[in-house]
């Protein structure tokens, strides 16, 4: 460099420390008008998602550990995408099997028998369960509103999992109850046995599921009991990520299900590679059937070939293996009374009642398998999808037939547990493609004067929010909570990024005053009844805008000429070095700072 050079640079760097040391600083007010943001209780339970078919044993140990049965004798295995609470995290007993284990609440749905057991760590995915915490994604929470308050912690904990899901509320006019009660009301059936809209399949043990001892529908079916359709007819038991997909839109969306994903779910069925003929005589696949049915009906193919599936097995049965030289893929018409399997080839073959218009439309008779297929989807879009009922728990508990005062409610299936079965096999095949995370909607029923407490299965308790185990107002945290401040936060935290940094335990609440985290934001902490009031200190950020700039220079360059008084807080935000004693080094270190050539530390401040 010159002289000339360094002469100019000595001149402007005179210049800018004269305006440095004559410029004035707006001090930011104490009595600005301030709205409050207020946080409540955070996470509290967990979710345990399985993600590699697993044993679930008496201890946590392979060695010593007893692997719970079935009610046939054999080990119980868990399946990929089954979802259990976690009750705690423990220690293994074993060497070989290092890593912790899991105690989880299992429920044997074909006993009844509720059972804590343990599973190893490796082979399940721990989810939150339920966050009390507002979201700062304000659209979100908007969104949400309309829901009671005992569904929101669970749909707050899915949209921190997966942002782009959308949960629409549902505003039934009836009574729950009153429902419950419409679902198991017993009926004359047309062969002659009884009838009911809700059932449970023989394999159900638990004497408790039943209405009645008598089985129905082929001998496949009891009644089912006003407990257990309350416990399927409750959507806050069903509210983690994978259960959730009952609740999916099951509309075609051309751009999110695929050929691959119909291939994915017709894998080791009696449809996986199979070739059938359409209407011209062309040779196709029944994935690719099922995309054409679903360009036909409107009708999600996932959804169809997964109906086909729940209703006929991965084997088949006589209604898709052409027994009498008809098809019925999705049951339709396979009403109680006699054999709902006859019933249904009957069905496929006249069309019922059906008027002449909607037998052609819908390709009636089903004597081929394609026509069945396609015949079939097209009468579900008419039926199900354009009435309202566009989810797999709508075509199960049929609200809108109710709501229009309808004596007939129109439901796909007795089995209550049908729209699980269903969301399981919609989970399982997103989660093998790696589009879990794409865009989804979920329709989610609210029904009046539902209990505070979520129904339980007979014999077990209820699904509800635990309380904080551990007695505390704040259960974990990325900042340090002195007397009278908070410190350890980094410059340019946004009110969101705060709450993601800590988890208050139950009962607890969180203030903020304003929109900004900055040195001087004030916090209150209320836990059982007591309110403790806290100061942000962010060092460098005199000023308390969350930034450290030039401005936050100024204004310690006017404490230490005396022209302005800093407040305690400030002052903390202003010692730079740590040493508790404002002066010319401060100033140097946030110059510095602020070039660049400094790293202002968040840690150890008092």
């Amino acid at each position: 460099m010159s002289a000339a050079n360094r002469s100019v640079s000595f001149v402007l760097a005179v210049a800018m420390m004269f305006m440095l040391f004559t410029a004035t600083a707006e001090v930011r007010g104490e009595d600005d008008d301030k709205k409050e943001t207020v946080f409540q209780s955070a996470i509290v339970t967990y979710w345990g998602i399985v993600n590699s078919s697993s044993y679930i044993r008496t201890a946590p140990s392979v060695e010593t550990g007893v692997k719970l049965l079935d009610s046939t004798g054999y080990p119980i295995s868990l399946a990929k995408g089954f979802v259990l609470q976690i009750i705690d995290q423990v220690k293994s007993l074993d060497s070989n099997y290092p890593n912790d284990w899991y105690k989880v609440r299992y429920v044997n749905v074909t006993t009844g028998i509720e059972t804590e057991c343990y599973i190893y760590s490796d082979n399940v995915t721990k989810r939150l369960a339920a966050v009390y915490t507002a979201s700062m994604d304000l659209d979100f929470e908007a969104s949400i509103s309309q829901f009671p308050s005992t569904y929101i912690p669970y749909l707050r904990a899915l949209h921190e999992l997966y942002p782009e899901w959308e949960f629409e509320a549902v505003q039934t006019s009836f009574d729950f109850d009153a429902f419950v009660k419409e679902q198991t009301r017993i009926f004359a059936g047309n062969g002659g046995e009884t009838a009911s809209l809700s059932s449970v399949h023989y394999t159900r043990s638990n004497p408790a599921w039943r209405k009645t001892n008598e089985l129905v529908d082929g001998n496949s079916f009891y009644h089912a009991s006003d407990e257990v359709v309350a416990y399927y007819l409750d959507p806050r038991n069903f509210l983690n990520e994978v259960d959730i997909f009952q609740f999916e839109s099951i509309g075609y969306r051309k751009d999110d299900q695929t050929i691959e994903g119909v291939e994915n779910l017709l894998h080791g069925s009696f449809m996986n590679e199979k070739y059938i003929k359409d209407l011209q005589g062309n040779s196709l696949t029944y994935a690719e059937a099922y995309m054409e049915a679903a360009e036909a009906s409107g009708v999600s193919p996932y959804n169809l070939a997964i109906s086909t599936i729940l209703e006929n097995g991965k084997t088949g049965t006589m209604l898709t293996n052409g027994s009498g030289g008809y098809y019925n893929f999705y049951g339709v018409g396979s009403v109680p009374g006699g054999s709902p399997m006859v019933n249904g080839l009957t069905f496929a073959r006249t069309g019922g009642s059906w008027s002449q218009s909607m037998k052609e439309e819908c390709m009636i008779p089903w004597n081929t398998p394609y026509k069945a297929i396609v015949g079939g989807a097209i009468f579900m879009g008419k039926s199900y999808i354009s009435i309202g009922q566009n989810t797999a728990y709508f075509k199960r508990f049929d609200i809108f037939s109710m709501e229009s005062g309808s004596s007939y409610l129109h439901q796909y299936m007795g089995d209550v547990e049908y729209p699980v079965k269903d969301g399981f096999q919609s989970y399982n095949t997103y989660s093998s493609l790696g589009i879990l995370q794409q865009k989804k909607t979920f329709i989610i029923p609210v029904y009046k004067n539902m209990s505070q407490v979520q129904y339980a299965l007979p014999g077990t308790t209820s699904m509800v929010l635990v309380s904080n185990p551990e007695d505390k107002p704040i259960l974990q945290s990325s900042y340090r909570f002195s007397d009278d401040y908070i410190t350890n936060v980094s410059p340019g935290t946004s009110l969101s990024g705060f709450k993601n940094g800590l988890i208050l335990g139950q009962d607890a609440e969180m203030s903020i005053a304003g929109d900004d985290i900055g040195t001087g934001t004030v916090v209150k902490l209320t836990y059982k009844g007591e309110t403790k009031e806290y100061r942000i200190v962010i060092r460098g950020d005199v000023n308390g805008d969350s930034q450290i700039t030039i401005t936050d220079l100024l204004m310690l360059r006017n404490h230490v000429l005396g022209t302005i008084e800093l407040t305690p807080y400030q002052l903390t935000a202003a010692n730079i070095d740590g040493d508790n004693e404002i002066s010319m080094v401060d100033i140097l270190k946030l110059r510095d700072g602020i070039l660049g050539t400094y790293i202002i530390s968040q840690e150890i401040i008092s």
